[in-house]
């Protein structure tokens, strides 16, 4: 099954943090394993599929007229379900809801099977830990051991990504740099 996401990859300092962090939760908790990326990020909408040639241009647009700006990191959460999502929070400021929005407006009507909980009414920024092998039994063990190494990370928002992956292929389709003045 291919998916893909528009996103803003992480600066490489926070990549390897993560990377860290994921590597700690594979060899205590045996958890991390499934989600591993090759491209460390926070997501704006995912969907089956989008248009490239077509959003590409309006994506770069976008960018062109947004100035890099700061985000902080400095909770863990839980999506809970039946295999529970563990992520680091990306405090929500005005200027991310307005890129967020911006990219969802650009895209509308160019993507195939969007996912709803990126839509910017239900969006929770975050930066996905462990998804697919976490269980419950395990969960409480994995959260007591991240609250003593919780993030206090400050990230530059300075790209905006078309990413995909299919089975374990994985690939970026763009990266553009955030260019505005203002």
């Amino acid at each position: 099954m291919r998916v893909q996401a528009l996103v803003t990859l992480l600066e490489s300092r926070y990549q390897e943090l993560l990377s860290g962090m994921c590597s700690e939760l594979q060899q205590r908790f045996c958890v991390c394993g499934l989600y591993a990326t090759v491209y460390p990020h926070f997501s704006y909408q995912v969907a089956a599929d989008f248009d490239a040639q077509a959003v590409g241009p309006l994506l770069a647009a976008v960018a062109q007229r947004t100035r890099p700006f700061r985000v902080r990191v400095t909770t863990l959460g839980v999506f809970p379900m039946a295999n529970p999502i563990i992520y680091l929070s990306v405090v929500r400021t005005e200027a991310l809801s307005r890129l967020h929005r911006q990219l969802w407006e650009a895209t509308e009507g160019l993507t195939v099977d969007p996912v709803q909980y990126y839509h910017p009414e239900y969006w929770i920024p975050h930066i996905t830990l462990a998804h697919g092998d976490v269980e419950r039994e395990n969960l409480t063990d994995i959260l007591f051991w991240l609250q003593k190494h919780p993030p206090n990370w400050e990230l530059t928002v300075d790209n905006v990504a078309l990413i995909y992956a299919e089975g374990f292929e994985q690939g970026e389709a763009f990266r553009l740099p955030l260019a505005g003045e203002g």
